[in-house]
């Protein structure tokens, strides 16, 4: 009697423990997808964060050998010789403002235009401290610039140190030095120190396409 008893006890046992232990992979199941979930999303976080270090934190001692203000002075827009800080003042009066689709950005003061030269779309510039074009004078402040290579002027669109569009990346190296990173991917090539950063495009035919800089000591300078 007491071996079956014994015996009943342990097979409930068994049958308690089975039971437990379904209802554990179910659980366990739930919890793996939970963290799965949870490790995707921090894994995106992470890896949207290092992207946003790699832009934004200090540059390293090799970065830092670029200099910045030395390739800016070196720029040329239509035949313009750029000076650091970058002002409209700088620009002739060759050199208009669209102001048909400006994007205004009220909160930080700064307006994204359309910029010809005698009439023929050059590229994009970011002035600073004004909320209408109206507030544009020869004493804004343009905090970023990009220059796309139309091929529609009478003089070259831009130049860098002699640079200038349909260069390839052998000659860009050999103009400003191994010093860069690559942008997105091996077509986009960035310079940069702690002042700011050049933007090099090539198509896929290696030939230079787009030409951008952007001044870092300006808060409302978009990353």
């Amino acid at each position: 009697m007491k071996r079956k008893i014994l015996s009943l006890f342990l097979c409930s046992m068994v049958l308690s423990g089975t039971i437990c232990s379904c209802s554990g992979d179910v659980s366990s199941e739930s919890s793996v997808d939970d963290i799965i979930s949870t490790t995707e999303s921090s894994e995106t976080s992470v890896s949207t964060n290092a992207t946003e270090e790699i832009t934004t934190e200090p540059q390293t001692e090799e970065q830092s050998e670029f200099d910045f203000i030395k390739t800016v002075e070196s720029t040329y827009i239509c035949g313009q010789q750029l000076s650091y800080p970058i002002t409209w003042g700088q620009f002739g009066e060759d050199f208009t403002i669209d102001n048909t689709e400006p994007y205004i950005v009220e909160e930080k003061e700064i307006i994204v235009a359309t910029v010809k030269y005698k009439e023929y779309v050059i590229g994009d510039f970011i002035f600073n401290k004004c909320i209408s074009i109206d507030d544009i004078t020869e004493n804004t402040t343009i905090s970023a610039l990009t220059i796309k290579n139309f091929d529609n002027s009478d003089v070259l669109d831009i130049t860098v140190n002699d640079l200038c569009f349909g260069a390839n990346h052998k000659q860009l190296f050999n103009t400003l030095g191994d010093d860069y990173r690559e942008g997105v991917g091996y077509n986009q090539i960035i310079y940069e120190n702690d002042l700011g950063k050049y933007r090099f495009t090539f198509n896929d035919n290696d030939s230079l396409i787009t030409v951008g800089l952007n001044i870092r000591n300006n808060k409302n300078m978009e990353e």
